[in-house]
């Protein structure tokens, strides 16, 4: 689009100089009063980098090639965009220019041997010296990596998972409560998201159980966090476990609230900021039974293709100018749980980059009507 209208604009300037100009060296008759146009907002570092993967899962190399230029010109950690300007270049065909950015790439961080020798990108270059010279290079210094990086065990330990229980103030043992149990966001812990039930049980009383993210992020050195999920540099099967094991933690959770707790097992939610919004998600997908429903803010849907008993409810909170997670992530999520039989409501939100008054305004007033509804009051 920005193409088009640039040529657009050259081919009206040059009506404009044949109709409005003398012979050359004279005055402009009837010129027009000159405009002042706003520019035009710069984009991001996340819209460019989203666009330019666009374009390339596109197969549009050319075109994705300078969004990535201009995108590590951007950021103080350009080893992906990088690496991707070396595979626009394969597939364009210039061989020696994709060495070099591996190279480049390689200098900025990037050293995963097994993911660069079976991507498709780079095929073309095979059998090219300089390349398979990178490439010994690579190998050499992946081993070397993983020899110093010892072995990885994973240990399940549940019993050192922190839970954070907020009682409603006048609490009653005798009495059945609803419970809502928290997943932080990435890097977020327990604490400090069980604080979130101050703004959030005006409307009701509901017991709120926040759980730590199972593994460690140093967030600071006062306050470390956690994430639900092993990420990079981990096992074949490491996302795999870690997910099992993180749907185990919230199950295990749930059933320990209910054993010590007095609890209304049909008003059981789950509710997640980013990460832990799509946390929720992931353990809805397959365990949605087990509550009666969730909400997800600024999350997206990742998981299997869900399946929500009758009156499975969903409330999704995402901003329309969210520069992480766009807008699109939250109709998917909508789409899906749509389709799995759930009664899915949307919040648009003002603000993405914290849990703000409409968020809390729009949680209390959502569970304050579920709740009520699942008792028959």
């Amino acid at each position: 689009m920005k193409r088009a209208l640039v040529l657009l604009c050259l081919l009206l300037a040059a009506c404009s100089s044949t109709q409005h100009h003398a012979l050359e060296g004279g005055t402009p008759r009837n010129a027009p009063a000159a405009r002042v146009e706003e520019p035009a907002p710069a984009a991001t570092f996340e819209q460019l980098r989203d666009e330019a993967v666009r374009l390339m899962l596109s197969e549009k190399w050319a075109e994705a090639l300078p969004l990535f230029m201009r995108t590590a010109q951007l950021t103080s950690d350009p080893h992906d965009e990088l690496y991707n300007i070396a595979c626009c270049h394969a597939r364009l065909g210039n061989s020696q220019l994709a060495v070099d950015y591996l190279w480049k790439a390689f200098e900025a961080g990037v050293n995963q041997y097994p993911f660069v020798q079976a991507d498709a990108d780079l095929f073309s270059l095979i059998g090219f010296a300089p390349f398979e010279r990178f490439m010994e290079k690579l190998k050499e210094s992946y081993e070397a990596w993983e020899k110093s990086r010892g072995t990885e065990l994973f240990v399940e330990a549940p019993v050192l998972h922190e839970v954070r229980v907020r009682l409603p103030e006048n609490y009653d043992k005798s009495q059945k409560y609803p419970l809502v149990i928290g997943l932080h966001e990435y890097g977020g812990n327990a604490t400090d998201f069980a604080t979130l039930f101050d703004r959030i049980s005006y409307k009701s009383e509901f017991i709120f159980a926040a759980i730590n993210g199972p593994y460690a992020v140093q967030a600071s050195e006062e306050n470390p966090g956690g994430r639900w999920w092993w990420l990079h540099g981990t096992p074949d099967d490491g996302w795999m476990r870690s997910r099992a094991a993180m749907v185990a933690t919230v199950l295990a959770v749930r059933k320990r609230m209910c054993e010590q707790y007095s609890i209304e097992e049909d008003n059981i939610y789950l509710l997640g900021y980013r990460q832990g919004g799509t946390a929720t998600m992931l353990v809805c997908s397959t365990e949605a039974s087990q509550f009666a429903g969730f909400i997800a803010i600024s999350a997206h849907h990742l998981g299997d293709q869900p399946k929500a008993p009758q009156g499975f409810a969903v409330l999704l909170c995402h901003a329309r100018d969210d520069e992480k997670l766009t807008f699109d992530f939250c109709e998917e999520a909508q789409e899906v749980w749509k389709k799995a039989g759930a009664e899915v409501s949307v919040e648009e939100l003002s603000e993405w980059r914290e849990i703000g008054a409409d968020t809390t305004s729009a949680i209390a007033s959502w569970l304050f009507t579920e709740i009520v509804a699942r008792r028959g009051d």
